[in-house]
């Protein structure tokens, strides 16, 4: 087994990772269990001169249990549901998607 795949593997099994349910098609598809890394970096945004504190949801998913994440999809986590806003992004090695989310009432 490829050792990248295997540390993302490690990664996703430790302390941090947390179980999800991800539906592909905004909810139209049947849910598939994942594991995901869960952060919420906030950033600061400029507007009119003023700076804005903006609170992100960021997560993580192996991309050998989501194919081809888009726009749209829906991740949950216990109650809490979230919506992928942006285009997912790839990591270096190719193993993990990176999706900016908000949460979903």
């Amino acid at each position: 087994m490829d050792p990248f795949a295997m540390a993302i593997d490690a990664q996703y099994r430790a302390p941090g990772s947390v179980a999800a349910d991800y539906w592909a098609g905004g909810g139209t598809l049947p849910p598939v269990p994942v594991r995901i890394i869960r952060s919420r970096p906030d950033r600061i945004e400029r507007f009119a001169g003023f700076q804005i504190d903006v609170r992100t949801e960021t997560f993580e998913v192996r991309r050998s249990e989501v194919a081809q994440p888009v726009i749209g999809d829906l991740i949950a986590v216990g109650d809490e549901r979230f919506e992928v806003l942006i285009e997912p992004q790839i990591d270096v090695e190719g193993l993990s998607w990176i999706m900016l989310a908000e949460p979903r009432a």
